[in-house]
């Protein structure tokens, strides 16, 4: 049961598009991440928001789950188009799943999921490990409420089976 969702969910994340919204403060913001899944390490991420005030200084940090490293871009290039502002970052990573988190102000941040730098059946591994130990105890969560269920029925049966005896003697 473990290794199918482990398949069914990393296969689902491994094909997902790269795209996270958030609204905070009436302030939308977008992340794309182009190509989200590949193992070749270069990325575009492209950084969408409908922010007035100054993002200049607004910033990514690109937290690896696999060796605890953060990476820090401050420099992107910026574009209005529309309503909308815009900032690109061009990046190398090295192999691991990613979280991004954009910055405009200290109150003002979003978080968003990659890119992956793995392969398929790694990711497949890295969900398998991250979920046994949820697994592991909802088997064990289940064995004991069917201990309990199989005890307090036999506990019954034989408090059944007394009674039919005594009404017999």
């Amino acid at each position: 049961m473990l290794l199918v969702v482990a398949g069914i969910y990393s296969t689902d994340f491994y094909h997902s598009s790269g795209v996270t919204t958030t609204s905070e403060n009436q302030t939308y913001m977008e992340t794309i991440i182009s190509p989200f899944t590949q193992t070749s390490g270069y990325y575009n991420i492209t950084v969408k928001t409908n922010y007035t005030g100054n993002i200049n200084s607004s910033y990514i940090n690109i937290v690896s789950s696999n060796y605890n490293k953060i990476y820090n871009y401050s420099s992107g290039e910026h574009e209005t188009i529309g309503s909308y502002r815009l900032t690109y970052y061009h990046i190398k990573l090295p192999p691991g799943l990613y979280t991004v988190y954009f910055n405009i102000s200290k109150k003002l941040y979003m978080e968003s999921i990659g890119p992956v730098n793995v392969s398929a059946f790694t990711l497949y591994v890295y969900y398998i490990y991250a979920m046994a130990d949820k697994y592991i105890i909802f088997l064990g969560i289940l064995y004991i409420a069917g201990i309990s269920i199989a005890y307090f029925m036999q506990k019954g049966n034989l408090n059944n089976n007394q009674l039919k005896n005594r009404d017999l003697s």
